[in-house]
Parts: C-alpha cells; structure tokens; sequence
C-alpha cells in the first residue's frame, strides 16, 4: 500500500512506553511480535487514514511467534521485572500496568495442534491461534515514536478479520459482542482505508458489478482474507461465515454485529448483503 508510515506523532504516550518495553524485550530474545486488536485497528484506520473509529478500551493486545513455552515465559518475566507491571490473577496471557492492560497471546511452535494452544502446566486451558502466523506475516511496520525511534508490526484488515471472526466463534457472550462489532466496523471501512483506487485498477471488474460501495468494501476484504489465509484457515474462516449467512441460519453474528455504537440503525438484512459479499470474495479464484 502507498501510505505514510510515520504516525509518530498520533500515537498516545502510555501506549509508546508499553511499545518500548515490549521491544526492547523482545529484541533481546530474538522474538517477532506484532499489534492486534483494538490498538491495530485504531492504529490502521485512525492514525494511519484518518477513518473514525471507538476506542473500545485502554488494552493493548500483542501477539508473540515463539517456539518453547520457555520463551513466552521469558517475555512475561522480563515484562514483570519492570516495576510498573504486575500479574494479572486470573488470566495468563494479562499483565497490567497503571494506565492499561497488556494482553501478551503466544503462538507459532507451541501450537498442537495447530491453530490451538493449550496453557501449561496442565493443558487445562486453550485458546485458538487461527491465522495468528498470517496476520504476522502480513502486519506492516510503522513508526510509533521518534525520540526513541522506535518502529513496530501493526496487523492489518485482513489479518484482522481472520482473528475477528475465530474469536467469535469461540468467545463468551460479551466478548463476541465486541468481536461482531469490530468486524463489522472492519468491513464497511475497509474500502475507505487507502483501498478506493483499486477499483480503476487491479479490482476494476468490481464496478462492472453496479454493487453498493459498502458492498465493495466487504468484497475487497474478502479477496484480500483470501490472499494471506492458507487452505487450513480458509477452511476455519469459510466454514464460520457460511454457516451465518445461509438459509435457516439463526444468524447470531448479525446479531451480535447490531450492538456496533457507529452502526445501530444499520437494518440485519443490510448486514447479511455485507456478509454475502464477503462470502463471494473470500471464495473467489482470480487470476
């Protein structure tokens, strides 16, 4: 994408700090880490295209590629050796500090299967991973601070959306909430977000379709989910949205999707068209 990626001066301090730290961390083990979440979202939409968004919490969400449990361990021990963090008492992947909550989520070889990972020491607890390497793979670096200078990977849309929709459908109630609302908010923006001019370029075969522009949006995000999924998400992800939008659905995603504060008077049948194009895109084989 041709877009500036020094945001430098948009990003608020207490999250800089938490960057630093968790950088300077990482670095030091050799550990790739990247932004997702609200933050990404924020990140990406707001300070990067200037598209409005609600800033759902002060969390930041991390996700870390490491091999051993070991290495996980070290991030939270390093994490923690600096006095401003503490534990959380309940939640494993959770430390707070006194402006946030920091969500650390590990993934990559300690995954078993893969897409899943199982909390030691008793395996008791599990929390799936799907499209966690991809978002990776596909995140873009920005600057988030030039005194230090410091760059870091932000997810983008796709990989966004890939994780949106796996958390719903594994979440509890309030958090698929906050998932459906996120994605929805995802789909409908997507296009605003440096993505317009691909319709007089490579995706022009869209205008000869006369589709609503919201429309467009959700089929370029369903093109672009497709092009970083490999076929074992693509099977999770297709599986998800099609069981939502077919016939004799209960269409608990549209449901959960309606509580969205920007979008409430946006009618069910209106997102379901959305889902739909959505559904076409991530299923389409382009040359």
């Amino acid at each position: 994408m041709n877009i500036s990626k020094d945001i430098s001066n948009k990003i608020e301090p207490y999250i800089v700090g938490v960057l630093c730290d968790l950088d300077a961390i990482c670095n030091r083990h050799s550990i790739p880490f990247f932004i997702l979440g609200a933050t990404a979202r924020d990140i990406f939409f707001g300070a990067l295209f200037n598209v409005k968004t609600i800033r759902a919490s002060l969390d930041i969400d991390f996700g870390i590629q490491v091999n051993r449990w070991d290495d996980f361990q070290l991030v939270i021990d390093d994490m923690l050796s600096i006095k401003k963090y503490t534990r959380d008492t309940t939640q494993l992947q959770r430390i707070h500090s006194e402006t946030t909550i920091v969500d650390i989520v590990p993934f990559g070889g300690i995954e078993n299967p893969p897409g899943t990972i199982m909390w030691p020491p008793h395996n008791d607890i599990t929390m799936r991973t799907v499209g966690f390497n991809e978002a990776l793979q596909h995140s873009i670096e920005v600057c988030v601070s030039k005194n230090p200078e410091l760059y870091v990977k932000v997810c983008t849309p796709p990989g966004l959306a890939i994780m949106k929709l796996n958390s719903w459908s594994e979440g509890e109630y309030n958090r698929k909430k906050k998932d459906a609302s996120d994605l929805l908010f995802i789909i409908k923006e997507y296009i605003n977000a440096g993505n317009e001019l691909r319709l007089y370029e490579i995706d022009k075969d869209l205008i000869t379709e006369q589709l609503l522009y919201e429309h467009l949006s959700a089929r370029l995000l369903g093109r672009d989910v497709r092009k970083i999924c490999t076929p074992e998400t693509m099977a999770v992800i297709n599986k998800i949205v099609k069981q939502e939008i077919e016939e004799g659905s209960q269409y608990r995603l549209i449901g959960d999707m309606i509580t969205n504060r920007m979008y409430d008077d946006t009618l069910p049948s209106t997102i379901l068209d959305l889902l739909k194009q959505f559904h076409i895109g991530l299923n389409e084989v382009r040359n």
